[in-house]
């Protein structure tokens, strides 16, 4: 099983031979980065406990406008806090460096569990309405995550999931998106059209971009993905991706009727509500797993099992005395 401390991370490095030091942080190894910062496992000396901390790279850094955006959008989120979304704890600067601690997420991305292979629907399912139940309540305390995406999320050994990133998007929300080299087909693949064009975007491009990921987790492959970002972003742009039960037999048609509203390239027509969306997914689970019951033998009612065997001891005894009436006729006969 592919396995990573944090999402988005790059391959591992180790860290240098002594331990690193950001104020009451002592930082472990390096397990990996992003397009802002390098990524490290570290202990918190003063609680005792294992944290993740992202250090801002120094190309960040220098862009001083930049920079002030950064950090006062990941304080903004600093109240944010729900079970299925790692926690920033403290936003920091020491040695010359601006840091981010977060919540230490072990286990492995979403986009390593699906493998390039639809989840097994009851799974995605599951994981669908954590997911959704995690952006209702941020997006209800005005919280947009801005690059929510299969590499964004990890998934635990007890089957958790956990969002990352939240006031750190990976994708700049206050300038227009390059379309050159600088930019994966896999950083742009589930942003939403607004996005694209370069507007920050609300609520609603989270959920197009939840639509995204739902759709990968039900057909092992993204709805817009093509070789480079340009292409990909021309795709999301114009392209409509089929329903999702073309490509996997078990999707029921309310799934895709759902990813069909998730997916709408118009910010005013896309479905605007994450608390509906989870709702409707459990509606979809608790309708499969009713179907799944009407599939099974129908138990027989207590009350049915006692008159049946009333009938058959009746049975018994007039058998039995039928049989001793036809001895005791013979022996009259002799």
């Amino acid at each position: 099983m592919h396995r990573q401390d944090e999402a988005l991370a790059l391959p591992t490095y180790n860290a240098p031979g002594h331990m690193k030091s950001l104020a009451h942080f002592k930082l472990g190894e390096q397990v990996g980065s992003d397009r802002l910062t390098d990524i490290y496992r570290a202990t918190d000396t003063a609680l005792g406990r294992t944290v993740t901390v992202r250090i801002l790279r120094p190309d960040i850094a220098a862009d001083t406008a930049r920079r002030d955006a950064i950090i006062a959008a990941a304080r903004w989120t600093l109240p944010l806090s729900h079970p299925n979304i790692a926690t920033l704890f403290e936003v920091g600067e020491a040695n010359g460096e601006h840091f981010f601690v977060f919540e230490h997420t072990p286990g492995e991305t979403l986009r390593a569990a699906i493998a390039g292979n639809p989840l097994n629907l009851r799974r995605a399912l599951d994981l669908g309405m954590q997911l959704a139940d995690a952006l209702a309540e941020a997006h209800s305390q005005q919280f947009v995550h801005g690059s929510l995406g299969p590499d964004s999320i990890v998934v635990t050994q007890k089957g958790r999931v956990k969002i990352l990133g939240f006031g750190l998007p990976l994708v700049p929300v206050d300038r227009p998106i390059p379309s050159d080299a600088s930019l994966s087909a896999d950083e742009v693949e589930c942003l939403a059209p607004e996005r694209v064009l370069g507007a920050g975007g609300d609520a609603r491009a989270d959920i197009f971009s939840f639509g995204c990921v739902l759709f990968e987790m039900l057909t092992g492959r993204q709805p817009f993905s093509a070789a480079t970002a340009s292409d990909t972003m021309i795709a999301i742009l114009g392209r409509t991706p089929p329903p999702p039960s073309q490509a996997n037999a078990r999707v029921p048609e309310a799934l895709d009727r759902l990813l069909q509203r998730c997916l709408v390239k118009s910010v005013e027509g896309r479905a605007d509500s994450a608390a509906t969306i989870a709702s409707e997914l459990r509606e979809v689970a608790a309708g499969l797993e009713a179907g799944e019951r009407s599939d099974m033998p129908l138990p027989v009612p207590v009350r049915a099992r006692r008159r049946r065997r009333t009938w058959l001891i009746v049975a018994l005894i007039v058998l039995c005395l039928a049989g001793l009436a036809a001895v005791a006729a013979w022996q009259l006969l002799r």
